[in-house]
């Protein structure tokens, strides 16, 4: 019984491992660690990478969303990821995400909703192509959906992500985060980054 959980085990790692991943995103003043595993899919090609994955990310700013005020914030959530029919290479994912940490003296916990869009560019066999994949992110929490003294929680990215090496991908984007306070006024902090993603 216990070499074929074993077996299960392995299999399950070996297929699921190239679409789970870890990544690290720096600038001059920021490093967040994010990381996505797939836990199951329903798909009979799992190159479609669609299927239930969860996430977390720790962002750590040095200056904060105003200046001298350092602010670090944790994220934890599930989603679901799938191709768009009848559109080779796109592919769209829903999900709900916990946000929390502290900015300067204030706390953060909210409950945004999450979609995200990424469109990988076709592969020419024949002339060699990078894997290239254009991404969009929005994260949203409403004011019902932020508690402690946040207010309402916005949270948006684009981003490309180069496979220059086989599993490794080399990425840039711009994030912007806003962050409501009750009784204070509107944090906001945009930033562009790089760094790499990881596929193990």
């Amino acid at each position: 019984m216990k070499k074929v959980l074993a077996t299960l085990l392995l299999s399950a790692i070996y297929l699921f491992a190239e679409y789970s991943s870890i990544a690290l995103y720096v600038n001059n003043e920021d490093i967040e660690v994010k990381g996505d595993l797939l836990l199951y899919t329903k798909s009979d090609q799992i190159k479609l990478e669609s299927g239930y994955y969860v996430t977390a990310n720790m962002l750590n700013m040095d200056e904060g969303f105003t200046e001298g005020d350092d602010a670090t914030i944790f994220g934890a959530g599930v989603y679901i990821k799938n191709s768009v029919i009848g559109t080779q290479g796109l592919e769209m994912a829903f999900g709900l995400n916990g946000e929390f940490g502290d900015i300067g003296k204030d706390k953060l916990f909210a409950l945004p909703i999450m979609m995200s869009l990424s469109y990988k560019l076709p592969i020419d066999y024949y002339t060699y192509t990078t894997p290239t994949t254009f991404n969009a992110k929005l994260l949203y929490a409403p004011s019902p959906l932020a508690f402690s003294d946040s207010d309402k929680y916005l949270e948006y990215r684009f981003f490309v992500e180069i496979e220059m090496i086989e599993h490794i991908d080399v990425t840039f984007g711009y994030r912007y985060i806003d962050v409501d306070m009750n009784n204070e006024d509107t944090k906001s902090r945009s930033a562009v980054y790089g760094g790499l993603k990881f596929f193990f």
